[in-house]
């Protein structure tokens, strides 16, 4: 397994250990104040904040072997991989789409304009239609009449 997928797990696992931590010190610090009557919202509030900080301080602390990590997902593989519903999804026949790259890429659209005639006639000049760039008029200008 590569180095970078086992620190992923390691990672995860911390996670799900905080979370965990969390929600049992909240579960807990709640029925232990609603013993003295303490079930405000503003109780409720900073039990949840106080939970959280003291869960990140000991995932953080927490040390997970990596031969534990390799086992649980060595199982986890192998239990994907007798189960055709779960893991990987099946490729479909569907059409590939090609990705446009330089020399296939969507051209502008321009407008084409009859040629106009000049003072001699034996040069005609073609123009372009470009988009024209919306000006932004300050608030004073609109204003001033």
């Amino acid at each position: 397994m590569k180095k970078s997928k086992i620190k992923f797990l390691g990672k995860s696992a911390k996670k799900q250990i905080q979370k965990e931590i969390k929600t049992n010190l909240i579960t807990h610090l709640e029925d232990f104040a609603k013993k003295f009557n303490q079930d405000s919202k503003k109780f409720a509030k900073a039990i949840k904040k106080g939970s959280d900080r003291l869960s990140k301080k000991i995932s953080k602390q927490l040390k997970i072997d990596q031969s534990i990590i390799l086992q649980v997902a060595d199982q986890t593989n192998t239990n994907q991989g007798s189960n055709p519903a779960s893991g990987k999804r099946l490729r479909t026949n569907q059409p590939q789409v090609q990705k446009p790259t330089r020399g296939n890429s969507p051209q502008r659209s321009v407008a084409k304009v009859p040629a106009i005639q000049t003072t001699s006639p034996d040069k005609l000049v073609t123009a372009k239609a470009t988009p024209v760039r919306k000006r932004r008029i300050s608030k004073e200008k609109e204003n001033v009449v």
